[in-house]
């Protein structure tokens, strides 16, 4: 019975050592966006596995600091000057998510505070859309 103590209580120790590693250590470390614009993120997005459609929220086709990101191929700058930003009309969203960059992080707070799970706050972006695609954006930053 003595020669068997040492190794019950090393596992012991393992399992009680397991039981409190604080549980942050086991979970993946948000992506810090702090310095990133617009093409950084849509980047990581697509390096996440995301394959999204990028239309250009003006008319002349640049990249401002808002976007339109969708899984329809054939969506213009056109077809999104109908939808309506808010959660009351988020059917028209099926597909698709507007992402902005903000001039500071404290700046979108009043956009996010009232989208529940179809918008999202990575630090200087707010995303709006339809959930599951805000839902695949959080993952994609670890948030």
């Amino acid at each position: 019975m003595k020669k068997c103590f040492p190794v019950y209580a090393t596992f012991c120790t393992t399992l009680l050592l397991l039981t409190f590693v604080p549980r942050y250590a086991r979970q993946p470390r948000h992506i810090d966006t702090r310095n990133w614009r617009l093409t950084e993120f849509i980047d990581h997005l697509r390096s996440s596995g995301l394959a999204f459609h990028v239309v250009p929220v003006g008319d002349s086709g640049k990249l401002g600091n808002t976007v339109y990101l969708t899984e329809d191929p054939e969506a213009t700058w056109q077809s999104f000057q109908t939808k309506i930003r808010n959660s009351k009309h988020i059917e028209q969203w099926q597909g698709a998510v507007w992402v902005e960059y903000l001039p500071s992080e404290d700046y979108g707070e009043w956009y996010v505070v009232d989208w529940g799970s179809y918008g999202c706050q990575i630090d200087r972006f707010a995303v709006f859309g339809d959930s599951r695609l805000v839902e695949q954006i959080r993952k994609a930053f670890n948030r």
